[in-house]
């Protein structure tokens, strides 16, 4: 380190996560760093990669040219209090954030097609909301003149972004060897570079990314610490705890970070992890990268006993010991190049570049003849030689690192054990930074309901800016937040919360006066149910009495209109009205879920809950209503398409052939609820639905309205 003149640059960092740690602003490193055991020792990362056997030419070698990256993970709400210490520390003629080339992806190049060739925006919107990774078809339905100008513009530049969170620092000031602009947002300065250009320059840059889960694992460890006078912190949160690890290899793990979306939950029991070290396998399983090396499948059968753990050279078992034979990690591909090609650390650092850059199949490929030579020089055979060259070439564009892995075993295991322990502290913590993971909201009360918590709608009397808990029986309830109410900002929420801390509210009136809050946020308020504590008697009531409340902002009536004072003996809403009432002022209902409205009718249909259609056996024939969730079709599935569907029970997996996907998933985005029929299928503890068919659910009003952007 001394040798290369690196000493300031760790020095830096560990400055800043100082600087964090005094601002009680959690954050960690990830990423290469978990590689260094200076960045341990410095407190820059919690992974010791002694323990682990992690390469260090992964962060640093004599070889490697310019300084390494180090990313910070920071809570993502305080990310910009870190940015700004860092300007302010070195000053924006020493500090700038870099650019992004940000490139027409499929989406995008339709989107700007259309609009360029004169089409409405209501036009555009439907054309755009079935492309995922792949660029349309022919037979996609799309004019044609669009497709055509749309694949002319896949993978050009469209515009100068800003990086996620790379910052350059500089000792002489940073315009006299980077063009440097003023950024968008206040107080930050943008290099005119990305980071490759920033890599030719020989710029040092420290990547300070925001992290969600960082945020709710503190607010929901502030949220014990209140109630049950309990302190943990990332490093106190007690380890190795087996019942944690079972409840993972259940595939348990809604809420938990990185191991809950569906493709994980069904692995888990695969996998059934028993050790930290399991937990950074289930991080990187499910990945591009070693899908494509058709890693997942002989992993998980090895790991079961049901095939041999085999190597393509004994002089690849090194690299490839730690998972049974086959390649999960980029840093596995480095080592394959050194061991079995006779790489230098610096080579097999330039080809793991490779395999992350623009273009990197090219790249490696080029990279394939000294591989081979290098590998026949040790007298490997050709065979294996190409079986080895496979594996590293798998990697290319989707290499996952092992140390980045390790980083976030840390964080899948304290999610986990929060979740077990604590799980309505997880969830209010997830809920107070939403958006954020895989599932919606509605998702998350579902998951913690079955698990015996209650959760509350908000409540002007009781609830916070966002979620917190309030005391119950068993475990502590849930409260909503104020600003989980759609437009009620956070200074709105903080208002409500300064008049209430003065004094209790005494009544509608005495709400509206003090808070002086304009008419469309008292109906809001009310319509979610959230001045039913002020004795109105019930929503309707609240909404009449809130027309009529001294001090609000509102419009003068017309002439002859004039609200009367007194309210009008008013129908309260019906168990069915207030979920609708719910979705469409918070998105997510407490009081019941959409689905449970409609049973008899999908009983009437012979459709099964989830619940029961998870007990069945293997091959059943089912029918199943509900809303899907979640849909996805992975670039490297072959045309296969997942989601879920979601009823008052609980979830199910779908799996949907691509000829199933093509006819019917129309139906599956648009239709305010499905009847799925398909068959069950059942292997190693996982279960899905293999959709046969769709048919779109009329929904008897007003329980039709269901949260969108789940997608």
């Amino acid at each position: 380190m001394a040798e290369l003149g690196l000493t300031g640059y760790f020095l830096i960092v560990h400055d800043i996560v100082r600087y964090a740690a005094e601002q009680d602003i959690w954050c960690q490193g990830r990423g290469s760093a978990a590689s260094s055991v200076v960045c341990y020792v410095l407190g820059i990362t919690a992974v010791d990669p002694m323990r682990f056997g992690l390469l260090f030419e992964r962060f640093l070698s004599l070889e490697k040219a310019g300084p390494p990256d180090i990313d910070l993970d920071i809570e993502s709400h305080r990310r910009e209090e870190v940015i700004q210490y860092v300007y302010t520390r070195y000053g924006r003629q020493h500090a700038a954030q870099v650019a992004n080339m940000i490139t027409y992806k499929p989406r995008l190049a339709v989107r700007d097609a259309a609009r360029a060739l004169g089409y409405p925006e209501p036009q555009t919107r439907e054309m755009t909301r079935h492309i995922h990774h792949t660029p349309p078809s022919p037979d996609s339905g799309l004019p044609e003149d669009v497709r055509s100008l749309a694949a002319h513009l896949h993978g050009l530049p469209r515009h100068l972004g800003v990086h996620s969170g790379g910052m350059v620092l500089t000792r002489q000031p940073i315009g006299e060897i980077m063009p440097v602009e003023w950024a968008t947002a206040q107080g930050r300065s943008v290099l005119q570079g990305d980071k490759e250009d920033v890599a030719a320059a020989g710029l040092i840059k420290i990547d300070l990314l925001g992290l969600g889960m960082l945020s709710a694992l503190h607010t929901a460890c502030d949220l014990i610490r209140d109630h049950h006078g309990i302190t943990y912190t990332l490093a106190s949160i007690p380890q190795d705890d087996p019942e944690v690890y079972k409840m993972i290899a259940r595939g348990d793990t809604v809420g938990v970070f990185q191991v809950e979306s569906r493709a994980q939950i069904s692995t888990l029991p695969q996998l059934r992890p028993t050790r930290f070290e399991d937990l950074a396998v289930a991080a990187s399983i499910i990945r591009p990268g070693p899908i494509q090396a058709a890693s997942k499948h002989p992993l998980l059968r090895r790991r079961r006993g049901e095939e041999p753990v085999t190597y393509p050279h004994p002089l690849a078992e090194a690299a490839l010991k730690p998972t049974l034979g086959v390649a999960l990690w980029q840093e596995q591909a480095m080592q394959l190049a050194i061991d079995c090609a006779g790489f230098t650390p610096g080579e097999a650092d330039r080809l793991r570049k490779a395999m992350a850059a623009k273009h990197a199949p090219e790249r490696v490929s080029a990279m394939r003849e000294r591989l081979l030579a290098g590998m026949a020089e040790r007298g490997i055979p050709p065979g294996a030689a190409e079986r080895i060259v496979s594996m590293i070439e798998a990697f290319s564009d989707y290499g996952f690192p092992q140390s980045h892995a390790q980083s976030m075993a840390g964080l899948i295991y304290a999610s986990a054990w929060l979740r077990h322990h604590h799980p309505a502290a997880l969830v209010a913590g997830i809920m107070a930074h939403q958006p954020m993971g895989f599932y919606d909201t509605q998702t998350l009360i579902g998951d913690v309901t079955r698990r015996g918590i209650t959760v509350h709608g908000p409540d002007v009397q009781t609830s916070g800016v966002h979620a917190t808990l309030e005391p119950d029986t068993r475990h502590p309830a849930i409260r909503r937040g104020l600003t989980s109410i759609t437009g009620l900002a956070d200074s709105s929420a903080d208002g409500i919360l300064s008049a209430r801390q003065e004094q209790p509210f005494t009544s509608l009136d005495d709400f509206a006066a003090r808070t002086r809050l304009p008419a469309r946020l008292l109906e809001r308020l009310a319509t979610a149910g959230a001045l039913d504590s002020l004795g109105v008697g019930h929503r309707r009531s609240a909404l009449w009495s809130g027309g009529t409340a001294p001090g609000r902002s509102h419009q003068p009536p017309l002439p002859g209109l004039a609200t009367p004072a007194t309210a009008p003996e008013l129908t309260p809403m019906t168990a069915a009205e207030r979920t609708a009432a719910d979705l469409t002022t918070t998105r997510a209902s407490t009081t019941a879920h959409a689905v449970h409205h409609i049973r008899p009718h999908l009983e009437q249909l012979g459709a099964l809950t989830t619940a029961r259609a998870l007990s069945l056996p293997d091959g059943a024939l089912v029918h199943i209503g509900g809303l899907p969730k979640y849909l996805q079709r992975p670039p490297t599935a072959h045309g296969v398409a997942f989601g879920t569907i979601e009823d008052e029970t609980g979830m199910i997996n779908l799996v949907l052939a691509p000829h199933i996907w093509d006819r019917d998933h129309r139906t599956l985005l648009d239709a305010p609820a499905v009847l799925l029929t398909g068959r069950i299928e059942r292997s190693a503890g996982t279960v899905n639905l293999a959709v046969r068919k769709t048919d779109a659910l009329s929904i008897p009003a007003p329980a039709h309205r269901r949260h969108v952007g789940h997608r």
